[in-house]
Parts: C-alpha cells; sequence; structure tokens
C-alpha cells in the first residue's frame, strides 16, 4: 500500500512500512479524468507487475483504517 500526505509518501507491505520519502504536495494527478491514473508504471513503457488488489482513497487512510484493509484481503 502506498500512502501520500503532504509530506511524505510511505510504501506498506503486509501492513509494514518499508520506505517513507518526503515528497511534499507535488505529488497529482489529473482531476478533470480526462488523463488515466497508472500503477506500474508510465505513460511511455511500464513495469511487468502484478496487482492482486488496487484501490484509490482521497485522503491518507489512518493506521487502523490499513489494518483493517490488510486483514480482510488476507
Amino acid at each position: 500500500m502506498v500512502v501520500s500526505d503532504d509530506s511524505y509518501l510511505s510504501l506498506y507491505i503486509d501492513n509494514v512500512l518499508k520506505k517513507q520519502v518526503a515528497c511534499g504536495s507535488n505529488i497529482s494527478f489529473d482531476s478533470s479524468g480526462t488523463k488515466p491514473l497508472i500503477l506500474g508504471g508510465t505513460s511511455g513503457g511500464g513495469l511487468n507487475v502484478n496487482l492482486k488488489n488496487a484501490a484509490y482513497y482521497n485522503r491518507a487512510l489512518s493506521s487502523a483504517e490499513r489494518t483493517q484493509n490488510f486483514n480482510a484481503l488476507k
């Protein structure tokens, strides 16, 4: 799971924080709906990955919400 807030981009694997990097508020997406949200690659190419479950939230999830989602998807 990747969680973004106004300061950090955090990567959780099996509900454990593995990596956190400072990002500021410069992470954005096209809110007009005219461009796709790309997971696992770029518009010019991609990665050969499997995404078992993907979800997008318009806010950072709390620790309890991340745990609930992790346990529900085991």
